[in-house]
């Protein structure tokens, strides 16, 4: 009865190995495809990311050239309250006045690298499927610290027109109680 215990003991054995070696090979299977997703996973994240930042590219450019466009805007409103300050001062063309315009004309030619830049990007927007992430990150950087820059500049540009308005205001107010 022994050799029919150790015969039955022997199969037993066997069979819980034969169990364990197929579990492992199924674990090994579980575990190749779960890295195999993983990878997947990963490289779709990857992808995600790097649409993000295309996008936040192609976003600051664009609100780059805007604000180039409101800049633009306000040097011309600028300009027409400093020739309307010269005349409320009876110097039409003066020195002063000219050299206001003349300044007026240096930030505008400033910004234009800023605004030739973002045009690349909005003008190439389909080249830049090309680029690597690290290549847009850095376009996204600059082209962010462009646009502060750009919108601080308006907004001392906006200052600086209001002040002159409020000027002229007072000038047509002086002009209307003669």
């Amino acid at each position: 009865m022994s050799d029919a215990s150790s015969g039955n003991g022997d199969t037993l054995l066997l069979i819980i190995t034969a169990a364990n070696a197929v579990g492992a090979v199924l674990a090994a299977i579980a575990a190749f495809r779960s890295a195999a997703a993983a990878k997947v996973s990963a490289e779709h994240a990857r992808e995600v990311e790097r649409r993000n930042v295309f996008r936040e590219v192609l976003v600051a450019a664009t609100e780059v050239g805007a604000e180039g466009v409101r800049i633009g805007a306000l040097i011309a409103d600028f300009k027409s309250e400093i020739q309307t300050q010269a005349g409320f001062s009876g110097q039409s063309d003066g020195g002063r006045s000219q050299a206001r315009k003349d300044e007026l004309d240096k930030i505008t030619e400033s910004i234009q690298p800023q605004l030739g830049e973002a045009a690349k990007f909005t003008d190439a927007g389909a080249a830049l499927t090309s680029a690597s992430s690290d290549d847009l990150t850095l376009a996204a950087a600059k082209l962010r610290s462009s646009l502060v820059g750009l919108r601080t500049l308006a907004s001392e540009l906006e200052r600086r027109v209001k002040e002159a308005s409020a000027m002229n205001a007072a000038s047509r107010e002086r002009a209307l109680r003669r």
